[in-house]
C-alpha cells in the first residue's frame, strides 16, 4: 500500500520552504549590515542564497533534535535559549558555505534574532494569504 500526500500539502509544504528561505536569505542580507562579526560578500547574491537554502535545511532536521536534546533549557529559559539554537545553527551554517565568515558566537545569536524577526514579519504578511487561497 503506497502513502502520499495530497497535492494540497505538498504545496502547502513547499510554499512555506521557500517563504523561509526567502525569510532567511533577506534576514541573513540585514544581519550582514546590522551585526558586526557576519561576513558576507555584498555583492555575492548567490552566497546569500546557498546560506539562507542551508540554514532552511539545517532548521528542518537539526533543529528538531535539538530542541529536544535541550528542552529543559528551553523551559528553564522560558523560549529564550531557541535564540541559542538559532545561533548555533547559523555558525554551522558558517562552517559549511563558503565566503561566508562569523566571528564569534554573540554575532551569530544576534544575527539569528535578525533573521527569527525577519521570518516572523514574512510569516505575519504571506500566511494570511495562503490562508485565503486555501
Amino acid at each position: 500500500m503506497k502513502i502520499s500526500f495530497s497535492k494540497s500539502l505538498k504545496k502547502i509544504f513547499w510554499e512555506n520552504f521557500l517563504l523561509r528561505w526567502t525569510g532567511n536569505i533577506l534576514g541573513l542580507y540585514l544581519a550582514n549590515l546590522a551585526v558586526e562579526g557576519i561576513y558576507l560578500p555584498k555583492e555575492s547574491f548567490w552566497v546569500f542564497v546557498w546560506a539562507g537554502f542551508v540554514f532552511a535545511i539545517f532548521n528542518i532536521f537539526l533543529k528538531p533534535v535539538l530542541m529536544l536534546f535541550s528542552l529543559s533549557a528551553i523551559i528553564f529559559s522560558f523560549g529564550l535559549f531557541t535564540f541559542v539554537i538559532n545561533g548555533f545553527l547559523l555558525y554551522l551554517v558558517a562552517l559549511v558555505v563558503p565566503y561566508f565568515k562569523i566571528e564569534s558566537f554573540l554575532a551569530a545569536i544576534l544575527a539569528a534574532f535578525i533573521i527569527s524577526i525577519v521570518n516572523f514579519v514574512i510569516s505575519l504578511i504571506f500566511d494570511d494569504f495562503t490562508m485565503e487561497v486555501l
